[in-house]
């Protein structure tokens, strides 16, 4: 069980998003700007996308 988190992270960094969907980081924050952007969660002064946010998202953009 504690792999499976190593493994699948709880939430990504703006960078490790962006890798991981393959949009720049200045994608992501035009994306943000006008509000179609991932949900984020703020943690101190980190940026960070939840794994199940990045999932739904992704979801929601899929060609029918």
């Amino acid at each position: 069980m504690a792999t499976d988190l190593i493994s699948a992270p709880l939430a990504y960094t703006v960078p490790a998003f962006c890798l991981a969907t393959g949009i720049s980081r200045r994608t992501f924050y035009a994306l943000q700007k006008r509000g179609e952007g991932p949900p984020v969660t703020k943690i101190g002064r980190r940026t960070l996308v939840r794994r199940e946010a990045a999932e739904q998202w992704l979801k929601a953009r899929e060609a029918a």
